[in-house]
């Protein structure tokens, strides 16, 4: 049980240690924006609703209990983008944020935070 705590922390500081070694971070509300990410409710929505609706995560930790999804701006809603949907060199420029999403061992989401990378 120990080892579980120990490891849970780990994978959260790795997290936060790839956001923050990339660039500034700031939180942002997530529920004052606009879009597809409305129904992301902390001790509620499912893992396999996040997967259905937003679909494959950028990058997955212990085991899959903390997604990321990489969210551009385009026209002024967030998408996700992942890095796979590029049509050019500009748009590295958009605005980026991280969507983070941490599940509990029953695969209900446990709290999630979206941070813009200036």
């Amino acid at each position: 049980m120990k080892n579980c705590r120990t490891l849970s922390r780990l994978g959260l500081l790795a997290v936060a240690i790839t956001i923050a070694a990339c660039s500034y971070v700031t939180r942002q509300d997530l529920q004052a924006v606009d879009g597809p990410f409305k129904f992301l409710h902390d001790n509620q929505t499912t893992r396999q609703e996040v997967l259905t609706r937003l679909g494959e995560a950028a990058s997955l930790y212990e085991n899959g209990r903390i997604l990321t999804y990489i969210l551009r701006e385009y026209r002024g809603q967030l998408r996700v983008d992942n890095y796979r949907n590029l049509e050019s060199a500009g748009d590295l420029r958009r605005k980026t944020y991280h969507l983070v999403l941490v599940f509990g061992l029953d695969g209900v989401l446990e709290r999630h935070s979206l941070v813009r990378v200036l």
